[in-house]
């Protein structure tokens, strides 16, 4: 898209929605697929237990208001880098929805590549709060 000066609201919604798959779908479910949960360290304990928590893959549902923000608020990131403007029509339900619901979403692919996933970033201040580095 950044090729393409003249991009679209609705190129801007499509982008973001795609961003939600990958960051809170596909990702959860790489981590998964490279460490499933009966992964065990080389002292045998199991690599999925506290402090560390396994991802929960989330499926987009537009009724979830969290989901449907974080559409908005990606797609508008998009639309300033563009120069777009956008109105609050653009940014109802409606709207949003339109756009998402033609969409070719696609499906998480594992592979087998080497994964630049290293158990060791994991690094938690506390049992609520990750951080990863």
């Amino acid at each position: 898209m950044a090729a393409n000066r003249r991009a679209t609201w609705c190129q801007c919604v499509q982008l973001a929605r795609l961003k939600f798959q990958k960051y809170f779908n596909h990702k959860a479910k790489h981590l998964l697929h490279v460490f499933p949960l009966d992964t065990k360290m080389q002292d045998g304990s199991l690599f999925w237990q506290s402090p560390k928590r396994p991802p929960i893959p989330q499926e987009f549902n537009i009724q979830n208001p969290v989901h449907f923000q974080f559409v908005v608020s990606t797609a508008r990131l998009y639309a300033g880098v563009f120069n777009i403007p956008v109105s609050s029509e653009d940014t109802s339900f409606t709207t949003i929805n339109s756009v998402i619901e033609g969409m070719d979403i696609p499906e998480y692919r594992p592979t087998n590549k080497a994964s630049s996933v290293n158990p060791l970033l994991f690094c938690y201040t506390n049992s609520f709060d990750r951080t990863y580095y």
